[in-house]
């Protein structure tokens, strides 16, 4: 948990440095609804991995990595029918 915090700093500063270098204009401000939905998704992935981490101490390991391994077959067909 704690690289994957480290790492999305790390990313997001290199993103809006890079921004702000190539542009030379002042950070962008966002909405209160921007930066709920921001907020939001931030706590929903931190409480994904709380869970997945959880699933691992309580389950034998290759149960859990198949469960999530099935994300890939819904999000090809949620890409298929949804997004054509």
């Amino acid at each position: 948990m704690y690289y994957h915090a480290i790492g999305g700093v790390i990313i997001a500063l290199i993103l809006i440095s890079g921004h702000y270098l190539i542009t030379q204009q002042s950070f962008r401000v966002y909405s209160m609804r921007q930066y709920g939905l921001l907020l939001m998704c931030c706590a929903l992935d931190c409480a994904g991995m709380f869970t997945h981490i959880i699933a691992f101490q309580c389950d034998s390991s290759g149960f859990v990595a198949l469960v999530g391994y099935m994300a890939v077959p819904y999000a090809q067909l949620v890409d298929l029918f949804v997004f054509g």
